[in-house]
């Protein structure tokens, strides 16, 4: 049957596409409008929730644009339906995204102007909606779209936040520094802040580093100085959330020019979260209790 919806929509597809070919080889005078001003944005999705590990193996996220969730979508196959994030055996939580390259940041166009995006839990005949978000594409630029934990009540369903970057142009980069943006994507991090050890490790720089980057935001890119810091070829931050002084030891490679994010993910102490993770045989959502542990970490991703 999913065979068949899919060729049943590429035939209306193509119906369509050979109508408006014609349609437009008949009127000559017609002036074609695109939305956005003609102009394209790109859009890359990045999936940071921790609630993905307690999925097990078990299926993926759908990431339908524009459109509501249906349910014969396909994901992980040669020609997916839409764009997903898989919990298979290949784990990716990156859209666009290299086979064996994870860490590999590309984007895919879209027509700039307003969006909506639905992420959905899927599988089997299971569609679960995790989050709707809408939001404005600028012509001509580039986003990261995160989708993360977002902060509940203990035992309650668990429940997730969009977080849209935007990607400045590798243009606007220092090239005699490292360029280096925090994303704050920790539910239970609290307001944190980051500095950057000397190379002899003795004492630490703030550098311009957030002091006060609070969940669901984002710096801008620091340059930072690499004289007198570098160690065993890497900048090396500390980042602590709010009320520790144990920091988190994040390296970044010393590569002058470059641009790299720094994602704080993660639960810093362990909850309990209800999740759908299937259905009856009447189609019913079943539910499972999942303790959350604690997953505090870094991702350092370069961006050019």
């Amino acid at each position: 049957m999913n065979n068949m919806n899919k060729i049943h929509r590429n035939i209306l597809a193509c119906c369509a596409l050979m109508e408006a070919l014609s349609f437009t080889a008949c009127k000559k005078d017609v002036t074609p409008y695109s939305p956005g001003e003609g102009k394209t944005a790109s859009l890359a999705f990045y999936g940071a929730s921790q609630t993905f590990t307690a999925y097990g193996n078990k299926g993926g996220v759908g990431i339908f644009i524009d459109t509501a969730p249906f349910g014969d979508a396909t994901i992980g196959d040669f020609l997916p339906d839409v764009p997903y994030f898989s919990f298979t055996k290949e784990q990716n939580v990156a859209y666009p995204f290299v086979i064996n390259q994870p860490d590999a940041v590309l984007y895919e166009g879209f027509k700039s102007g307003d969006h909506k995006v639905s992420f959905a839990y899927l599988q089997g005949a299971m569609v679960q909606t995790l989050k709707d978000t809408s939001f404005e594409l600028a012509p001509d630029s580039r986003n990261i779209l995160y989708l993360t934990d977002a902060p509940a009540a203990e035992g309650a369903d668990a429940v997730y936040q969009t977080v849209l970057v935007p990607e400045p142009a590798a243009g606007g980069a220092n090239m005699d520094k490292v360029n280096v943006k925090l994303v704050h994507l920790s539910a239970d991090a609290g307001t944190v802040r980051a500095s950057m050890v000397r190379a002899d490790n003795q004492s630490e720089l703030f550098a311009g580093l957030p002091q006060q980057l609070a969940f669901g935001s984002y710096s801008d890119y620091i340059p930072l100085d690499t004289a007198g810091t570098i160690r065993d070829g890497q900048l090396v931050l500390h980042i602590y959330k709010q009320g520790s002084a144990t920091p988190i030891l994040v390296g970044i490679p010393a590569q002058l020019g470059h641009g790299f994010e720094v994602l704080l993910t993660g639960m810093a102490e362990p909850h309990s979260r209800r999740l759908a993770t299937g259905t009856d045989t009447d189609g019913n959502p079943q539910y499972q209790q999942v303790t959350l542990p604690v997953g505090l970490n870094t991702v350092v991703r370069q961006m050019y």
